[in-house]
């Protein structure tokens, strides 16, 4: 596999990153956050691209699902505020992933909906989200496929 490969070369990394909150009444609150990067280099393997997918980037698929070279994802999300940091809500993930690597050249566009809850706990705070997804293999949204996403902050 490494027979034809330099041994010395520059690997490029490029991020970019952007939240934006809207605050719509007094607990309504609209975010909306950018994501994108990208890794140049002639001779990429798999384990060097972005994992994707998962709770903290395309949400209605399993985490680190997709592997991209290139990728910028949108995320839109209405937060329904219930105090300072408990809050219910409705998101849409939208993503375009292109993959070159390893002989290796595919580009894709996923989307993901759902909602979710975040609360407030003493011990920090706890989110749950269930989302749908759908890429180019799957023909729309697949409740059957449906994926729960959990998280979890510590506050100290």
């Amino acid at each position: 596999m490494y027979k034809d490969v330099q041994l010395k070369s520059f690997q490029y990394t490029f991020n970019l990153f952007g939240e934006k909150y809207w605050n719509i009444g007094k607990q309504l609150v609209l975010m909306n956050r950018f994501q994108g990067g990208q890794i140049v280099n002639d001779q990429l393997f798999k384990n060097d691209a972005y994992r994707l997918g998962g709770f903290n980037s395309i949400r209605g698929f399993n985490e680190n699902e997709f592997y991209a070279t290139t990728y910028s994802f949108l995320t839109t999300e209405a937060r329904l505020f219930l105090d300072e940091f408990s809050y219910l809500s409705l998101f849409g993930d939208v993503a375009w992933l292109k993959s070159n690597y390893e002989g290796v050249d595919d580009s894709r566009t996923p989307f993901g909906i759902g909602a979710g809850i975040s609360f407030s706990t003493d011990a920090g705070i706890f989110n749950f989200v269930y989302a749908l997804g759908s890429a180019q293999d799957q023909k729309g949204l697949n409740f059957g496929q449906s994926k729960i996403h959990f998280g979890y902050i510590s506050r100290f």
